[in-house]
C-alpha cells in the first residue's frame, strides 16, 4: 500500500454474531472450572495434593512417566502402590494391622 492510499475496514456491528454470545473466560476462571471438573476421579474418590518437590525429583518423575508411557499422576500412583506392597510383604499380620490403624485418615486442620 502506498502512502495516501486507503482501505475499507469492516465495522464490527456488520459482522455476523451469535445471539447469546458470552465473553471469553479469564485465566483464573478457566483454572477454577478445570479444578472443579477434575477434583474427583471417575469413582469420586480422588483427593488433591499440592506440594513442592526438588527439581531432580520432578524431572525423574517426568522421565519415568515418559518411559512407561503413562501420565505423571499414574506413575506416582504406581510408585506409591509398589512401595506399599513391598512394605506390606515385609510386615507380620500384627504389624500390618498396626500400620493401617496408625494411618487412618485424620481430619485436615488448616
Amino acid at each position: 500500500m502506498t502512502p495516501g492510499q486507503r482501505y475499507t475496514v469492516t465495522a464490527l456491528s456488520s459482522l455476523p454474531c451469535n445471539e447469546g454470545t458470552t465473553m471469553a473466560l479469564s485465566n483464573s476462571q478457566r483454572q477454577a472450572a478445570y479444578r472443579a471438573r477434575h477434583l474427583y476421579d471417575e469413582n469420586g474418590s480422588g483427593e488433591r495434593i499440592d506440594l513442592l518437590v526438588d527439581i531432580h525429583t520432578k524431572r525423574a518423575l517426568e522421565r519415568l512417566a515418559t518411559r512407561y508411557t503413562v501420565t505423571q499422576r499414574a506413575m506416582l500412583q504406581n510408585l506409591i502402590a509398589d512401595a506399599e506392597r513391598a512394605l506390606m510383604a515385609s510386615l507380620t499380620a500384627s504389624e500390618q494391622a498396626s500400620y493401617y490403624a496408625d494411618n487412618e485418615r485424620k481430619p485436615v486442620t488448616r
